[in-house]
């Protein structure tokens, strides 16, 4: 059993909430400016939809309180008795669960107020957000669907992070993409292409030990923020041990941030040849990254799960080995030429990969991955290519791709783009796509791009236009 604190009854505020797994008792008592009376709340539930209802009830003379999982009311005409019970920790238990978070806060306006709970019956988040009505000088619980509570609760959760944390500088980042696209005349688009928060910093009284959690809303295809990454790292002098949900260490372009790469989309042989769980690139484990060779030689071995039908859960005892070797021929400040190759096993149980097979056939049996990168930068000039081949079920899918860069007039850059990706869906076209693009560099962080690319699908060219502006706010 745990009790709540309460603030003085005489400030303008909603100072108690309780929960219990059948909603009552569920007290809110505040002071009313005008009427000079005390408000009482009885949470009550309409089994029928589904959903939790606050009932305000207003009686200046005679304040309802609910008490002990009853209706019983409470009749005083003074209103300090009622602050005295009040102040007394009376009223205010809430039972600890695991299926519930409270999260209170209070100001004179009423906000921010928050609580989520895992309801029983329909089994879905339910939110609440206090506001207040000016004109009636009421206090309104607004209850949010369950993607609208994720979206909420997740940016809610990390720029309240900072407040918390004891380590010494948390750090606060983020960036959105807007992109138009135009589509061979079929469609035209606008989308948030990636919307991306994340807070990063050190564990508290620990230097070595670094953390990251990044949340992400693409409107393109999940319509809602979830969390990318969420992993720590365990430094030493030789390299770092990572821990958690990450994209594991396979192939050069994966690795590279969306931020930065000059394409405004990773080549697909990248995006479709990588492990990744069936939302994105991340996978949940644990991974070794050292540094040899004064660093020009990296080394990276790692172990996640490999059978992911739900993302998070691995269905079997079959885990996902992955490795990535890299050597810096060059490097200083303006001139890079590197080389690596990874590689990657899982047996697959049941799976399906609808990127690289038809949508409706499942896999059983080995899948062998492995690549090979190239990375020259020579001054203003750049120059990047990859080859992936994945052997699932003794079947290849492979592909490449390769771009040339040029910087000019310090803030622009041309470049051009082939890539080639093959796989074992017959719905899709294996043809070569080229592209052309031309990046503006307000800054380092903040670019507008834009391109053009083509493929030949034997029926004529199908051709996309896009554009794309990008804004770092820390």
């Amino acid at each position: 059993m745990r009790t709540l604190s309460l603030p003085d009854i005489a400030r303008n505020e909603v100072v108690s909430i309780s929960i219990t797994d059948c909603f009552t008792p569920f007290y809110s008592i505040r002071n009313d400016i005008q009427a000079e009376s005390l408000r009482g709340a009885i949470a009550t539930k309409q089994s029928d939809k589904r959903e939790e209802l606050l009932h305000f009830v207003r009686n200046d003379n005679n304040p309802v309180i609910a008490r002990d999982n009853s209706l019983e009311a409470i009749s005083k005409s003074r209103t300090d008795y009622f602050a005295t019970l009040v102040m007394t920790n009376t009223l205010c238990h809430c039972e600890e669960r695991s299926d519930e978070a409270i999260s209170i806060s209070k100001t004179d306006c009423f906000t921010p107020f928050h609580f989520v709970r895992n309801d029983i019956q329909a089994g879905s988040l339910r939110g609440a957000i206090a506001t207040k009505q000016s004109d009636k000088r009421e206090g309104l619980l607004h209850f949010v669907s369950n993607d609208s509570l994720k979206l909420f609760f997740l940016i809610f959760l990390l720029l309240s992070l900072p407040l918390f944390a004891q380590n010494e500088n948390p750090e606060f980042h983020g960036y959105i993409q807007s992109r138009f696209t135009y589509n061979d005349g079929n469609s035209s688009s606008f989308m948030i292409r990636r919307a991306k928060l994340w807070l990063d910093g050190k564990a508290p009284m620990a230097d070595n030990i670094t953390y990251k959690m990044q949340v992400v809303y693409r409107s393109a295809t999940d319509e809602n923020f979830y969390f990318q990454d969420a992993f720590a790292d365990v430094k030493w002098n030789f390299g770092f041990l990572r821990v958690g949900k990450f994209v594991p260490n396979f192939t050069l372009q994966r690795m590279q941030s969306d931020a930065f790469i000059p394409v405004l989309e990773r080549a697909n042989v990248i995006n479709n040849l990588i492990h990744g769980d069936k939302s994105s690139a991340r996978e949940i484990g644990v991974e070794g990254n050292f540094d040899l060779l004064n660093s020009n030689l990296k080394l990276s071995l790692g172990i996640f799960n490999g059978n992911q039908k739900v993302p998070g859960n691995n269905i079997s005892n079959n885990l996902l080995y992955s490795s990535k070797i890299s050597y810096d021929i060059l490097k200083n400040k303006d001139e890079l030429i590197n080389i690596g190759a990874s590689f990657g096993y899982r047996y697959l149980d049941n799976q399906t990969l609808s990127k690289i097979f038809s949508s409706t056939q499942s896999i059983t049996g080995n899948d062998y991955r492995y690549g090979f990168q190239t990375e020259l930068k020579l001054n203003k000039f750049e120059l990047q290519s990859e080859f992936v081949n994945a052997n699932i079920i003794n079947k290849n899918a492979w592909g490449y791709y390769a771009y040339a860069g040029y910087y000019f007039a310090n803030n622009f850059q041309v470049l051009a783009q082939i890539e080639k990706y093959k796989d074992f869906n017959p719905a899709t076209n294996d043809n070569e796509w080229y592209l052309l693009g031309l990046n503006y560099y307000f800054t380092q962080k903040n670019k507008l791009m834009a391109d053009y690319r083509t493929q030949f699908n034997g029926k004529g060219n199908i051709n996309i236009a896009e554009i794309q502006y990008q804004i770092f706010f820390n």
